[in-house]
């Protein structure tokens, strides 16, 4: 992420890390079987597309907290102490649970993809700084 946050605005590393993840998402659910050759051996290809996903949400980890506090000014400590303490990342692993085991885990994979629809709108529409007049 700091490699390419360097050359690239946050909005636009977020908005285009949202949408591969979206569609390396939609990729695994369907051809969740498909067996492809990587690095000298057999994989499934829903392996290699779960890696990349995880990459770009990795990538767009410094982009949130950019675009969460930008335009702050003083209040930048406390918005970042609060934008800490709501990272919810790993409650939604144990949802995502329970939603497998009711629709299964490919059909599961949807809360990711909405997920990543909402970093998508957050980074093109909700993360403008208001100006007050």
């Amino acid at each position: 992420g700091g490699l390419v946050g360097a050359r690239v605005s946050p909005r636009t590393m977020m908005t285009v890390c949202s949408l591969v993840g979206v569609l390396l998402l939609a990729s695994i659910i369907i051809q969740p079987t498909r067996m492809v050759m990587a690095f000298g051996v057999t994989l499934p290809q829903s392996m290699i597309l779960m890696v990349a996903c995880g990459f770009c949400t990795s990538i767009m980890w410094s982009a949130i907290f950019n675009l969460a506090v930008e335009g702050l000014g003083n209040r930048l400590e406390l918005a970042s102490g609060v934008f800490m303490t709501m990272v919810c990342g790993g409650m939604l692993l144990p949802l995502q649970g329970l939603l497998a085991d009711s629709v299964g885990i490919l059909k599961s994979y949807g809360l990711t993809i909405v997920l990543f629809v909402y970093l998508l709108v957050y980074a093109v529409a909700l993360s403008r700084a208001k100006r007050s007049k």
